[in-house]
């Protein structure tokens, strides 16, 4: 089993194709399927590379490519640029939407099982949080919330990320922080399963100004 999300640094590639048509989105999924994913993976790139498609979104601010290209590496990442190609269909259609790198802060453990689908969950501290209380924050996030979390939405595996650089991304900027959570099957709990466990742990006061950004929903469809 190829391991997911268990690299050092991780690099996304998200685009959306606006008003294309079946044909079109068809011919885009073989062109990341086997032209860039491959291209960029390998000796000379990623040390794991895989493709998401988003399947739903949480009404929550949420927002975010259709298409999702995640590239890995064990250190400081050097993905080189493709080529632009006009000859392919899709061209005029392709809209780049993200472009960030991310280094990984913790895991809740090795990849058991190849997830189905995965929950990206954008939540940093507020603007003028002093550098104790990020750090009080982040020790809430790994140590309590996210084992929480998993444990009332059966999530499998989760891992915590924070911004190394953004070269893309929608206005008012790219979040801080994101968790990655990681499901085997389509079957979520539901709210009443989640609510059933009792309050959440409120955690210290910074914490309840956390800012959300985005709460997205992918199919992991490569590898």
């Amino acid at each position: 089993m190829q391991d997911l999300f268990s690299g050092a640094i991780m690099r996304w590639s998200g685009t959306n194709l606006v008003g294309a048509t079946n044909s079109q989105r068809k011919t885009y999924r073989r062109y990341l399927d086997h032209v860039e994913l491959p291209l960029l993976s390998g000796p000379c790139g990623a040390t794991s590379a895989h493709r998401l498609e988003k399947m739903v979104q949480s009404p929550r601010r949420s927002f975010g490519p259709d298409f999702l290209s995640v590239f890995e590496f064990t250190g400081a990442s050097d993905l080189p640029q493709l080529p632009a190609d006009p000859t392919q269909p899709w061209n005029d259609a392709c809209e780049a939407m993200w472009s960030m790198t991310w280094r990984k802060i913790s895991d809740t453990g090795p990849a058991r099982r190849r997830p189905d689908r995965v929950r990206l969950l954008a939540l940093s501290p507020p603007a003028d949080a002093s550098d104790g209380e990020i750090a009080e924050w982040n020790r809430f996030y790994t140590d309590v919330h996210v084992h929480e979390a998993m444990q009332r939405r059966r999530w499998t595996r989760a891992t915590r990320w924070v911004l190394d650089h953004a070269d893309l991304h929608p206005s008012p900027g790219c979040p801080r922080y994101f968790v990655l959570y990681e499901a085997v099957g389509f079957q979520d709990a539901t709210d009443e399963e989640v609510a059933a466990w009792g309050p959440w742990t409120e955690g210290p006061p910074i914490w309840k100004r956390h800012v959300g950004a985005w709460t997205l929903d992918y199919r992991v469809v490569k590898p």
